[in-house]
């Protein structure tokens, strides 16, 4: 998708960007894939239950992802 185009940072949905949605899975590939691609951690998109992607890196359990976010602006 990214390859085609598509806006790495859309927002929508029930859990905000790709991003969140890759933190709170606890996909550090996919993270980081994200992050290479010009994925903002500073956007702060809140879900419907109003998590932003930090409590979706906590909820994950990975310190990595936690430590990747804040690296990168979160």
């Amino acid at each position: 998708l990214l390859k085609a185009g598509a806006d790495v940072n859309a927002q929508g949905g029930e859990y905000g960007t790709a991003l969140q949605i890759a933190a709170m899975r606890g996909n550090e590939d996919t993270v980081r894939m994200l992050l290479d691609n010009k994925a903002s951690a500073l956007i702060d998109p809140r879900t419907r239950d109003d998590s932003s992607l930090l409590h979706a890196a906590v909820a994950s359990g990975s310190l990595e992802i936690l430590s990747i976010l804040l690296n990168n602006g979160a």
